[in-house]
């Protein structure tokens, strides 16, 4: 407890020596929450996004009341647009705090993102298999019609169904 004090003492005081105060606790006590915690928070000031998703889902796992830690994967997790991970955490911290109504509002929008999220990926999902299928039928012209914007700046119509075929029918 004193390294995972210290580790949070130094953390608040900006230094960089908190890692190490924290990896000391971490080796007395492998499971600390509050030294994986604090871990994660040092990664995420890093710019090291997935390796703090990491110490605090290992914070959560030691102590299911790590709300600091669910702070820092419900936020992150949002951020980076990953709305069913965030949703699961959320619930996860409603479980803890049942009657915190800005978790659960939270928890809702989150639900919503996800909602939104899943739909516009059926949606890609379903315009990918067209275009699959129109390059399975050989139908070249019209996968560049059916491409974004950005692939046909980058390729004329005439190029890319003359390299397309040039690439698949050998393949057969």
């Amino acid at each position: 407890n004193a390294w995972n004090g210290l580790g949070w003492a130094l953390q608040n005081q900006g230094k960089k020596e908190a890692t190490g105060a924290f990896k000391e606790c971490l080796v007395l006590e492998p499971k600390n929450a509050g030294a994986l915690n604090g871990m994660g928070w040092i990664s995420k000031g890093l710019g090291n996004e997935d390796e703090a998703i990491m110490w605090w889902q290992k914070s959560v796992q030691a102590d299911q009341n790590s709300t600091a830690a669910l702070r820092g994967l419900t936020t992150t997790l949002m951020a980076r647009g990953q709305y069913h991970h965030a949703a699961v955490c959320y619930a996860a911290w409603v479980k803890v705090d049942p009657g915190n109504r800005k978790i659960k509002a939270e928890l809702d929008d989150a639900m919503a993102k996800a909602k939104v999220s899943l739909a516009e990926t059926k949606k890609a999902l379903i315009a990918a298999n067209k275009w699959l299928a129109l390059l399975d039928e050989s139908k070249y012209a019209e996968t560049w019609d059916e491409s974004a914007g950005v692939f046909r700046k980058g390729h004329t119509k005439e190029k890319w169904t003359a390299t397309i075929k040039g690439i698949r029918n050998p393949l057969g």
